[in-house]
């Protein structure tokens, strides 16, 4: 996604808009690295989310073929 949005669909309308939001929280630091380290540890559900990206990219690619 090259910071454009194109059709997004509304299952995933939030989760879009979270990810745009931090994006713009850590634009500006020098140490993105750090904060984006900081925001995940603030929220738990957001440290498992990060954990099973993998295994949720498997299940949307198996829905495609």
């Amino acid at each position: 996604m090259d910071n454009t949005f194109w059709g997004v669909s509304t299952k995933y309308l939030q989760q879009y808009l979270n990810r745009y939001r931090f994006k713009e929280k850590i634009k500006n630091s020098n140490v993105k690295l750090n904060v984006f380290v900081t925001k995940i540890s603030e929220d738990i559900n957001a440290y498992q989310n990060y954990q099973n990206i993998e295994l949720k990219y498997q299940k949307l690619i198996s829905t495609q073929f």
